[in-house]
This record gives C-alpha cells, structure tokens and sequence, in this order.
C-alpha cells in the first residue's frame, strides 16, 4: 500500500513540475479523482464557473481527522507526531486551482513526505502555501454509497465513489436515455458522521 501511495505522490509532484513547466497550455484547473469514481461533468463544471476558485482547493472537505496509528492509513509519530491533520480533501476527487500546483510542487521539496497523499497534497503542503479550502455539497467521501443515475440526473452528486468500470457503463447508458426519476432526495455525498 505504501508504495503505491508513494508512488501517486511522485507522480503528482512530477505532474506539477510538468504542468507549471508547460507554457503552451492553458487551464485553470487540475482534477485528482480515484479509478472508481462517476464524475458529473456538466455539474462540476457549472460549479467551477459560479464559484471563485483562484487559490483554492475544493473536494470532499474533513477538518479535525484523528491520525491513526493502527491499519490501512497508520502513520507512527516518527511519521507524524501530531494527532489530528489539518484540513484537507478526501482523495477520491478533489478540485485545484492552476495557480497552486507551481507552489505546491515547491513546498514538497521542504516538506516531509507521508505516504497519505490526499492529506500530504491538500492538508499539509496546502497549509504551507495558504491555500483556500472551498467547500460544496456533491463531493463523494469514502463512506458513501455508490450513486444511482438519477441521483446525478436530480444534482445531488458532483463525485460518486464505489463505482466499477461495470456500473459506470451503466449509469452512462441509463443517463443517455430518458431516465425517469422521482423527485430529488437529499443530496447522498455530504459530510460523513
């Protein structure tokens, strides 16, 4: 597990070099998503044109998240020392501002790696470069359930996580067609309890 992480980060930070290197392409944003994510195109892209997002992070946002020092994500506090990280996005799908990627790309020089990239990436060299975190209801956190079409027909959903190459093929065939949906429930991806 570690080194597949470790893996992802290097690859974002060659990315980043990459990205803030390259002159000829223009854009504003960068997407991170996981392999097994739906993601509404046309609602992140509405998202993106109302909201002010220069300087900013947006995703599935958790503040005040316990390190854990047991399975899967345990840092041990030679590792990390403190017990809570800072703020960051869920690494299942999250949003950055162009403007970032040069600066954070230059802080990983300086900053101890962790092997938990979402929190490396958005939490810890975000806070080195003050970033904005922005948050919006729709980002999918790992507790959530898959989504079904018409929950992304009705809005609720920008990212859906748990999501096969199966069921994505799926919910493209169901959204193509006319779907047939009843009256939008709350929105499935908001915070986890």
């Amino acid at each position: 597990m570690r080194h597949s992480t470790e893996s992802q980060c290097r690859s974002y930070r060659r990315r980043g070099e990459d990205i803030s290197q390259e002159t000829r392409v223009r854009f504003r944003f960068m997407f991170k998503c996981d392999d097994d994510m739906f993601v509404n195109i046309p609602a992140l892209l509405d998202v993106i044109r109302s909201k002010d997002l220069h300087g900013a992070i947006m995703g599935p946002y958790n503040d005040g998240s316990r390190v854990y020092r047991k399975g899967k994500w345990a840092l041990q506090p030679t590792e990390y020392p403190f017990h809570y990280f800072p703020p960051y996005e869920s690494g299942s799908g999250y949003l950055i501002s162009a403007d970032l990627l040069a600066p954070l790309r230059n802080a990983s020089d300086f900053v101890p790696y962790i092997f938990v990239d979402d929190v490396y990436v958005t939490g810890i060299l975000g806070r080195v470069i003050g970033a904005r975190h922005v948050t919006r209801p729709g980002f999918a956190y790992w507790t959530n359930r898959a989504p079904s079409a018409c929950d992304i027909v009705n809005g609720g959903v920008l990212t859906g996580t748990r999501v096969t190459a199966e069921r994505q093929r799926q919910i493209w065939n169901q959204l193509v067609g006319p779907v047939d949906c009843p009256s939008p429930s709350p929105p499935i991806n908001g915070t986890p309890s």
